[in-house]
């Protein structure tokens, strides 16, 4: 198996002394991938706004050259969809992130929420509920709703 489709629930670092499990780059990667292809398709489609910008949001936060963000995505989607739920990305998120980066993870699912320039009231409950999987508080919640969609002239619904 590739390191781009490895099971984000079956990577550990060997030797660490911490209790808490360390994911190497490409896990992480299908994990904030595969979280944000679940939140595209929340709405029951998955267009291409929402495609394209996972690819960006991929590409700017690890880094990724075009090629390597396509593969990411494409890695990310085959593991949401052979995995079925997302409390494993989640886990592997949560282990993996600091408390800001969780909350940065937040604002990009936010981001690829609104990428269709509509916001349903099922999206938001299944971004709040995932932000609570990702211990965000619901104020931090609310504040990165309002600024998100302040940001990209949205309103909400």
């Amino acid at each position: 198996m590739s390191d781009r489709t490895k099971d984000p629930s079956s990577d550990r670092r060997e030797g660490s002394s911490s209790s808490v499990p360390q994911h190497d780059e490409n896990v992480l990667q299908v994990a904030v991938g595969a979280l944000m292809v679940a939140a595209a398709q929340m709405d029951g489609d998955f267009d291409a706004s929402e495609r394209r910008k996972i690819l960006e949001l991929l590409r700017r936060r690890f880094g990724l050259t075009p090629e390597l963000g396509a593969a990411a995505l494409e890695a990310s989607e085959a593991a949401l969809a052979k995995a079925g739920v997302i409390h494993r990305f989640t886990a592997v998120v949560k282990t993996s992130f600091s408390g800001s980066e969780r909350a940065d993870l937040l604002a990009m699912l936010f981001e690829v929420v609104f990428a269709d320039s509509v916001v349903h009231g099922h999206e938001a409950s299944v971004l709040r509920h995932l932000a609570r999987e990702l211990d965000i508080s619901d104020d931090d919640y609310r504040e990165c709703r309002e600024r998100i969609t302040t940001r990209l002239g949205l309103q909400d619904s």
